[in-house]
């Protein structure tokens, strides 16, 4: 994993130094100080607009998913539960976590049917795959939904038993 981020890096660094190169390049040409200084401002500007961008994407992606996404996504979760009628949920202490906890202890159960099994483990495959090869944000904006439906699912329980 570790190389991997390392060769990244390198990949993503190379377009912006030669960018910042060739600016550097007009900047000395204009102004008449080292190309060198003239690099390092021009690509720490470049690095400062990608923050910026990604600040202002970060934020807007926020936006969307507590105005629109985490609502719309927590209700086909719970109706996926429904639907499928998943047992109750236990007590899973990490919001975070318990979507996977939970679809982990559906699919260990060999008391539960088998495409109840697999439909678990559908789900947990893919909460996995999203936090292995997504963005810490990307993960959490998948995670969040999970557990408001579960815990949603678990309080549809409560609700059946004091009737």
């Amino acid at each position: 994993m570790k190389r991997i981020l390392f060769v990244g890096t390198v990949l993503e660094f190379v377009p912006n130094a030669i960018l910042a190169a060739v600016i550097a390049s007009f900047v000395q040409a204009s102004t008449g100080t080292s190309f060198g200084i003239s690099f390092i401002l021009v690509l720490a500007c470049i690095y400062a607009v990608l923050l910026m961008l990604w600040i202002k994407d970060s934020l807007w992606e926020w936006f969307l998913f507590v105005v629109i996404r985490r609502k719309t996504a927590s209700s086909q979760y719970l109706d996926h539960l429904k639907n499928n009628k998943y047992p109750e949920p236990g007590f899973y202490p990490f919001l975070s976590t318990s979507g996977k906890a939970y679809l982990r202890h559906v699919m260990d159960n060999a008391e539960n049917p088998a495409d109840l099994r697999i439909s678990a483990a559908m789900g947990w495959s893919h909460l996995d795959s999203i936090e292995n090869h997504c963005s810490f944000q990307e993960c959490r904006r998948t995670s969040i939904p999970v557990g408001d439906a579960i815990l949603a699912y678990k309080k549809s329980f409560s609700k059946k038993s004091t009737i």
